[in-house]
């Protein structure tokens, strides 16, 4: 069976090639780049980042390494049926997110809905702005009563290397 599978897909025309060069497509295009990463009010060290466009364009690609040892990263892509942004991450404590948000007030604000069990769900927001200096604030908040309260999470400020 997997022979015949295999001969479909090589008849089958190769899909049109998207055109990602869209305004919304170069929404995060400011947070491209190699990033000295540091905690915001503090100064003190966070990690390191790596932002790459992937994919011809339609989308980008995080890797990150904090200097307590954590390495994780992120894929986000502009959706087009949605109008909107996703982003997956995950790393190296086993945990996802799955975010989802819109440019709104000279930043990106995208919100995840983390799932726990025997608990209610907790909401995460992140923000990623960009600053007249060329760095980056990205800062992420929690809050376990469905948005009444929030909590700081982290706040980081990312500089570039190159």
């Amino acid at each position: 069976m997997l022979i015949p599978l295999l001969m479909l897909q090589a008849a089958t025309p190769a899909a049109a090639v998207s055109d990602c060069s869209t305004a919304e497509h170069r929404q995060l295009d400011f947070w491209l780049g190699s990033w000295e990463v540091r905690d915001t009010r503090t100064g003190a060290p966070a990690g390191e980042s790596e932002i790459a466009p992937v994919f011809k364009g339609c989308g980008l690609r995080e890797t990150f390494k904090g200097v307590d040892g954590f390495e994780g990263g992120s894929l986000s892509l502009w959706d087009r049926a949605r109008r909107e942004w996703v982003q997956f991450g995950s790393g190296s404590t086993g945990a996802r997110r799955l975010f989802a948000g819109r440019w709104e007030g000279g930043r990106m604000s995208l919100l995840s809905e983390q799932a726990r069990p025997d608990a209610p769900v907790v909401l995460i927001r992140m923000h990623l702005q960009p600053a007249a200096d060329g760095a980056v604030r990205q800062w992420s908040e929690s809050s376990g009563d469905y948005g009444v309260s929030w909590r700081v999470r982290y706040d980081y400020t990312y500089r570039r290397k190159d």
